[in-house]
């Protein structure tokens, strides 16, 4: 990603739900995975967070990201709705 679109990526809903998925399903110390070749490049689960560059996201972080976009929505449109009825009168 460019360095002058960075700063969309602290911004974007999906960055924080992906991250927060990602760290839920294979953060925390999980266990190898289980494979039946003889070589599996994803069975430590750490790769795949280090594949997405994501071996340093915080959970908690991510959820207080959601949180506050899910806060700005819900203040976005009552202010909206607000204005709309405002308007209609």
């Amino acid at each position: 990603m460019p360095a002058c679109l960075q700063w969309v990526s602290y911004v974007a809903f999906f960055r924080y739900s992906f991250e927060a998925i990602m760290q839920c399903v294979y953060g925390y110390d999980r266990s190898n995975l289980k494979c039946s070749e003889v070589y599996c490049h994803y069975k430590s689960p750490r790769k795949y967070l280090e594949e997405f560059g994501m071996e340093e996201a915080n959970y908690w972080i991510d959820i207080l990201g959601l949180l506050v976009w899910i806060t700005a929505l819900q203040l976005a449109f009552h202010f909206m709705l607000k204005l709309k009825m405002r308007i209609s009168r």
